[in-house]
């Protein structure tokens, strides 16, 4: 502020007078004109673009797609508009496009919206969920594309995380979402950024059981942890899905392996008699593999996460080894 003011006072003579005057009536129309014609209105174009995704059978692919990223750029701006979306009923017509549209491009940029709507809010998750969000299980089975199923299950687990206890117990109880969850971790078809999303999300739900300053969805406290522990096809996969043998994939597949290791430390520190001998020796070999990663790699980044890894695997294999030790 100094600058700009030593800035001004050395550029500025006060000793003439001012050479720009009042603007005239006819000036500060045609400013006002101006104005108003390079000025975006939300309020006005919102309800035109829901009125085009109301017709959406009749609208050709790439008009709904223009349509659509309109709608998130100004969803984007400013959190209310998610707010004044659902207000005028364009949100439930967004969840119909999002199920209905003949288009696979459509039915993706759909979910993109809609998670963008319901990610953290838990007013617009409860209004989702009342109109049938919990479908997108479903749609995850009917979806053949497979990135329209990597969005099919951001958008579920946008609608799941950070929600409210109704929306939660809704997901688990009536939905049998864990063991839904269960059948897409172990298909061979389920792709890794599609695994990554299916283990924030059940990370997530961990988390929520583990903080005991929160409402639990549940009777029992530890309903996500017992049900993994309960299932040893699951354990088995997430230790296998723990690949350090394609040096290409180690970058990529880092959150995948984070998410997984954080799930089976929060497991086995909740019933540390869980971890068997087997699958402590299954544990150790990662170790293995990346001791000598870490060894020969020179880049320093790949390090640093590989590093990373290894503290949560050795943290988790020193605290049942020490159960172990001590039973």
């Amino acid at each position: 502020w100094k600058g700009l003011f030593a800035w001004s006072a050395q550029y500025s003579d006060g000793t003439k007078p001012t050479e720009f005057s009042p603007m005239t009536k006819e000036e500060r129309k045609w400013l006002e004109e101006a104005m108003q014609q390079y000025t975006f209105d939300e309020a006005k174009r919102m309800p035109e673009i829901v009125q085009i995704l109301c017709e959406c059978n009749e609208k050709d692919k790439q008009e709904l797609l223009d349509c659509l990223e309109e709608l998130q750029d100004i969803i984007d701006t400013h959190e209310r508009n998610s707010h004044n979306l659902e207000l005028m009923g364009g949100f439930k017509v967004l969840m119909k496009v999002m199920f209905g549209s003949q288009y696979e491009e459509v039915r993706r940029l759909a979910m993109a919206v809609f998670s963008l709507i319901v990610q953290n809010n838990l007013e617009l998750q409860e209004k989702a969920q009342a109109y049938g969000g919990l479908e997108l299980m479903h749609q995850y089975v009917k979806e053949e594309n497979s990135k329209n199923k990597e969005q099919t299950m951001g958008a579920l687990s946008s609608l799941v995380r950070n929600s409210s206890l109704v929306v939660q117990k809704q997901f688990l109880d009536n939905m049998n979402a864990l063991e839904w969850l269960k059948q897409v971790i172990l298909s061979k078809d389920t792709t890794f950024r599609t695994l990554t999303k299916v283990y924030f999300l059940l990370f997530d739900l961990i988390s929520k059981e583990t903080d005991q300053n929160l409402a639990k969805a549940q009777e029992d406290e530890n309903f996500v942890k017992n049900f993994i522990l309960q299932n040893d096809d699951m354990i088995a996969q997430m230790i296998k899905t723990l690949n350090y043998d394609e040096e290409e994939d180690l970058f990529p597949h880092h959150t995948l392996r984070e998410y997984i290791l954080n799930i089976l430390g929060s497991i086995f520190q909740y019933k540390e008699d869980a971890m068997t001998e087997d699958i402590m020796e299954s544990i150790k070999s990662k170790v293995s593999q990346i001791d000598q990663l870490t060894s020969a790699s020179k880049d320093e980044d790949l390090v640093e996460i590989l590093t990373k890894e290894n503290t949560i695997i050795n943290d988790i294999l020193q605290k049942s080894g020490n159960f172990l030790l001590t039973h």
